[in-house]
């Protein structure tokens, strides 16, 4: 039950709780805790987009474009950039947080 709950050294808890539900809580020792961005003052970063497919087995998924404001011509521009020449060359392509485009080239058929 230690380590579901990440914790493969009895020694860096702090204290267990077996619940009602039958689940243990672990606090850990301060010193043995995950450190967070807000611990080292690192600023969050968001996202521009939520992660999404735009295309799939070389077809544009076109619901999703509209609901970014996505352009062909913006994403002709994409797969030049990627080495596609044909959208059909392209599996699946993902636009990223940030506004790149992630490709996973087709796997030609013998």
């Amino acid at each position: 039950m230690l380590r579901i709950n990440s914790v493969f050294d009895i020694q860096e808890v702090e204290y267990a709780i077996m619940e009602p539900n039958g689940k243990l809580s672990v606090l850990k020792k301060p010193l043995k805790d995950i450190v967070t961005k807000e611990d080292l003052n690192i600023p969050p970063k968001s996202g521009q987009y939520l992660p999404a497919m735009l295309v799939s087995n070389g077809e544009k998924i076109e619901q999703v474009f509209q609901e970014f404001h996505l352009t062909d011509e913006w994403f002709r521009s994409q797969l030049e950039s990627a080495g596609y020449q044909d959208i059909k060359d392209v599996f699946f392509a993902q636009l990223t947080e940030d506004g790149e485009v992630y490709f996973v080239k087709k796997e030609k058929s013998s």
